[in-house]
């Protein structure tokens, strides 16, 4: 292993380090026992609906991905779709910023060879459509929370969903903003070697722009949805009286700060964005991170455990024989 390798290694170390810190001095900054006792009194019934619909979002993820995969003219059963999904839901869930759930190219490659870089397409806009929700939705909690003022909270609401539109539906437009990212100076430079790749992710993150890209939305929107409802049914097992509306806008700008490269499954980040966000409606500390933490045992524990049997599978059928 060469220095560079290993001094990339020790960065992404140090990186997930942040996040742990983060959750360290919340901890030590809240009544623990206090936030324990809270966990326990959870009601069982409707957490146990929770963590079973959970599986619900992998189901409506990997149609969204199967839907993209059939724009680029791959086509993968459903079946496949979901155990590939699962997969990469559970290398992302172990990864800073979820940038593990890219190993479903290499998912993909071993049950279609001839993807090439579709797959790295298609993962990037199924990507792109969870993190441009994420942000309007983000951008809704600040303008009901108040902190901007009104004209520059529909300012940005509007310029938001309007680069949102473009970029779902302008293929020059796309096409524009790719090519100058790739052809920037420090982007140009590093992938000056990997031109023939680039351009393929380029042309096959453009050929899903469009009209195609309209049943993905919807099914982004169902996905948050979703995961909302059970975030609010997770908030009344603890015995919160929080609102639907509330608890998602909250959990909005929580995924914003968790998408950072500095956590794992949001650890650290999400808890200190809930703290801030939950305690601008009167939530206490100790709630808020109860509450994240149920978040994390059933999304970032349970479901992961769930997925990482995709995983292994996967890795069993595709692991070549020693001679």
């Amino acid at each position: 292993m060469n220095s560079e390798v290993k001094r990339k290694i020790n960065f992404l170390f140090l990186m997930r380090l942040i996040g742990l810190i983060i959750i360290v001095f919340i901890l030590s900054r809240i009544d623990i026992h206090k936030t324990l006792q809270i966990l326990k009194s959870i009601k069982l019934i409707p957490a146990l609906v929770v963590t079973l619909t959970s599986v619900l979002m992998i189901l409506l993820r990997a149609v969204r991905w199967q839907i993209l995969m059939k724009g680029q003219g791959i086509n993968i059963d459903f079946l496949a779709a979901v155990e590939i999904y699962a997969a990469g839901y559970f290398i992302g869930s172990i990864t800073p910023g979820r940038v593990g759930e890219f190993s479903k190219a290499y998912y993909l490659k071993k049950v279609y060879p001839d993807s090439r870089w579709d797959a790295i397409a298609s993962i990037t806009v199924d990507r792109l459509l969870d993190v441009a929700f994420v942000l309007l939705t983000g951008i809704c909690a600040l303008i009901y929370l108040h902190f901007l003022s009104t004209i520059t909270s529909i300012l940005l609401l509007l310029t938001g969903i309007t680069i949102f539109c473009l970029l779902g539906i302008n293929k020059r437009i796309v096409s524009f903003i790719l090519h100058s990212i790739f052809n920037f100076p420090p982007a140009k430079y590093i992938l000056k070697k990997h031109s023939q790749v680039t351009e393929g992710i380029t042309q096959g993150i453009i050929s899903l722009t469009g009209r195609g890209l309209i049943l993905p939305i919807f099914i982004t929107v169902s996905i948050y949805t979703l995961y909302f409802l059970q975030a609010h049914i997770l908030a009344c097992a603890l015995g919160f009286n929080t609102g639907t509306i509330e608890i998602g806008l909250a959990l909005s700008c929580a995924m914003v700060l968790s998408m950072l490269p500095i956590t794992i499954a949001g650890l650290g980040t999400r808890e200190a964005g809930l703290i801030f966000f939950l305690g601008r409606i009167g939530m206490g500390a100790e709630e808020a991170v109860s509450f994240s933490l149920a978040i994390f045992l059933i999304y970032g524990v349970l479901l992961s455990l769930f997925c990482s049997y995709f995983h292994f599978k996967i890795l069993k059928k595709t692991k070549i024989p020693n001679n």
